[in-house]
């Protein structure tokens, strides 16, 4: 039985790269028909019938883009819930590296999602909405327990998430100091998370390291580079591919 699965990516430099991949991996995986979907409003949507290399049937899935933020990414999640129905949303994006060792090009699992910029007063944690958990449990084990034999390493834990773009080292570390699991920090992951648990779908995020802001490089550059050739990318972003197509036959 396929798994009813939907991927969303926040920006369309992110699903062009997961179509780069995919032709990359021909003939373990082609792309038979990719179709413009039409009824999700604002969000460019995508219906992607794949031919993979160990089924005998073709096997489709939904790919949103959400656009950057918050509001974005909860309307896009609440839509393809209520449109396709999915038992498990993928949310595959490139963030800076934030834990000890990151390169440009690493693969991360979420393991928890949680806000850091939230604050609703006394008797809530930082980053807790009212009401709802201090942070987002994620899906992890259906990967884990879908790629079986796939030789990719992935360093998994915790995605902050807040509205605001953060180019001081100093800020994030302090991020790190609070969160020790934190791998990464984004605008869109907790928003989608929160949206999923409302909704009672299982979620999951791969997030590729396109920078490094906690070493001494620059990482203004290292992302420009990283996105500059199809070389710097590919390679994960391929990796990403395969751990989704890993998950067609999960139940």
């Amino acid at each position: 039985m396929s798994l009813e699965l939907v991927v969303l990516c926040a920006m369309n430099k992110e699903h062009m790269a997961l179509c780069d991949a995919i032709e990359y991996l021909r003939p373990t995986v082609e792309i038979i028909d990719r179709a413009v979907v039409g009824d999700t409003g604002p969000f460019a949507t995508y219906c992607y019938t794949l031919r993979l290399e160990h089924r005998t049937s073709p096997w489709r899935l939904y790919l949103m883009e959400t656009g950057v933020g918050k509001v974005h990414a909860a309307l896009a999640t609440q839509l393809a819930i209520q449109h396709y129905h999915p038992k498990l949303i993928v949310n595959v994006g490139v963030s800076g590296g934030l834990y000890v060792g990151a390169r440009v090009g690493d693969l991360c699992l979420s393991t928890a999602f949680r806000y850091h910029d939230v604050w609703c007063g006394a008797g809530n944690e930082r980053g807790q909405v009212q009401g709802l958990p201090a942070q987002f449990a994620a899906d992890d084990m259906r990967i884990t327990q879908a790629i079986g034999e796939l030789n990719i390493p992935l360093k998994r834990g915790l995605l902050l998430c807040g509205d605001t773009f953060i180019p001081s080292p100093e800020h994030l570390k302090s991020f790190v100091q609070q969160h020790h699991d934190l791998i990464a920090v984004d605008m869109e992951s907790c928003a989608i998370a929160q949206t999923a648990y409302l909704y009672q779908t299982a979620l999951v995020s791969i997030r590729i390291i396109s920078d490094t802001p906690l070493t001494d490089q620059d990482h203004g550059v290292q992302y420009t580079r990283f996105w500059r050739e199809k070389s710097n990318y590919i390679p994960p972003f391929a990796d990403a591919s395969r751990l989704i197509c890993a998950l067609a036959d999960s139940d």
